[in-house]
């Protein structure tokens, strides 16, 4: 029965949370992992909302991700727009949003070196 307490991580109230932020986002078919992140099956549009922050923990994303002209978004995001689909995969893994919803430059640089070197490695 390994597989109940998988399940068991996330609460009713987390699910439901999550389950109004996809609505308000129009993120429909998806499914939420037992740590919370959410799998998109499709594309994730966040374009002009002026966020400051992703507003979910994504783990899979099997379309695109857009998340433009939001001028809130931490600049070092933005100067780095091309590798957005690593930044959303790696995010949670390397911790870089802080409880205020600031990013953490050094985590975030870190994460940068690992999917540039993983880049070049190509």
């Amino acid at each position: 029965m390994k597989h109940l307490k998988y399940f068991e991580s996330v609460t009713e109230t987390q699910r439901l949370r999550i389950d109004s932020i996809c609505y308000a986002y129009n993120i429909k078919d998806y499914t939420i992992n037992s740590d919370g992140k959410v799998d998109v099956y499709g594309d994730v549009y966040l374009n002009g909302r002026d966020l400051k922050e992703i507003p979910l923990k994504f783990g899979y994303v099997s379309g695109n991700f857009y998340c433009g002209n939001n001028p809130n978004l931490p600049e070092e995001i933005k100067d780095n727009k091309k590798y957005i689909n690593k930044i959303v995969k790696y995010q949670n893994d390397y911790n870089i949003w802080r409880r205020d919803g600031s990013l953490d430059k050094y985590r975030f640089s870190d994460m940068m070196k690992e999917i540039l070197e993983e880049e070049a490695s190509r």
